[in-house]
């Protein structure tokens, strides 16, 4: 299973932050919000209270982006079946837009000019409209690059990006065919709408890097969801990714920090890493931990790639008072 196989059916991983809170109720704050650019974060800024009523409603909404209508794990390809709830995680969506983006400039174009930065224009049209314009600079020495790329409405794989955004990383400089190494983007605006999930429309701010060494996906950003009206923060946000040797399966790993305007925060763990088969679009074991205030906590235990269940430790003392479910994927 290759590494960006992987990426891009658990990048929505990273947003298990919001499965430590989201979704209810309106975009509630204490007035001591971040700002970032266009977008502001107004929401709560201290630690949640997690409760037996709200634990499964936080968890729910970190696996979805915010969203507790969509379910963070299924791949790209995977089509929901008529009354199924299986979606896209936002995620999910977001990196492999990116992603997808990235691979669309020429680096090969660049002349072969030994010891020199050397600099390209391009342009791709996409395949449901719109065009990406990009500008790029590549070290043939060092393999440093850095340039920015302009969305016109870019639509590829019914997924359409508008705004400049920012990229910068390094490649093997030794290797025949084009190896990145890092890949960062930067974003102060950045507009995606998809069809997925019965429409998204979302807004970012913000910092992804992937290192293509460990591997591991760091985000610091915002999410506007334009259409709650909501925006979301993530703070060093962490998916690392462990893959079996002979390619039968990837362990995920997350840490990191999220923010629900609605509830706080909560600090993201995987005492058990998830495990995801390949071929498949949920883990099969593994779990999540979301802890908030006074000890506080939500656990998602994988009970197998079609249920999960709930644990809540409501009074902080380190031990589940409860166990709620179990609960189907596809109820999410």
């Amino acid at each position: 299973m290759k590494f960006l196989k992987v990426l891009f059916l658990i990048a929505g991983l990273s947003f298990f932050t919001i499965a430590c809170g989201s979704s209810g109720g309106g975009g509630g704050g204490d007035g001591s919000g971040d700002s970032t650019g266009g977008i502001s974060y107004t929401g709560i800024t201290t630690q949640a209270v997690i409760t037996k009523s709200n634990s499964q409603e936080i968890v729910a909404g970190a696996y979805t982006g915010g969203n507790t209508g969509s379910a963070i794990i299924p791949g790209a390809d995977v089509q929901a079946e008529e009354g199924d709830r299986i979606t896209q995680s936002r995620i999910l969506i977001i990196y492999r837009a990116l992603e997808n983006a990235a691979g669309k400039i020429d680096a090969t174009s660049v002349g072969p000019v030994s010891g020199s930065i050397q600099k390209e224009e391009g342009q791709d049209d996409g395949e449901c409209g719109g065009n990406l314009k990009y500008t790029i600079s590549i070290d043939d020495e060092t393999g440093d690059f850095n340039g920015i790329m302009n969305f016109n409405n870019y639509c590829s794989d019914n997924v359409t990006i508008s705004g400049p955004a920012r990229f910068s990383g390094r490649i093997d400089p030794a290797s025949e065919e084009i190896r990145f190494l890092q890949l960062n983007f930067s974003f102060d605006n950045l507009n995606i709408m998809c069809s997925c999930n019965g429409g998204e429309s979302v807004t970012l701010k913000g910092e992804i890097s992937v290192d293509f060494n460990v591997p591991r996906v760091i985000m610091n950003m915002l999410l506007k969801d334009n259409i709650a009206d909501k925006v979301y923060k993530f703070e060093n946000y962490v998916i690392t990714i462990t893959e079996d040797t002979k390619g039968r399966y990837a362990d995920i790993e997350v840490t990191g920090r999220y923010y629900d305007p609605d509830y706080g925060y909560v600090d993201i763990s995987t005492p058990v890493p998830l495990r995801i088969y390949s071929g498949d679009d949920r883990p099969s074991s593994g779990e999540v931990v979301c802890t908030g205030a006074s000890g506080t906590k939500a656990g998602l235990s994988v009970i197998s790639n079609i249920e999960y269940e709930i644990h809540v430790d409501t009074d902080g003392d380190g031990t589940y008072d409860e166990t709620l479910g179990p609960f189907k994927w596809t109820d999410l």
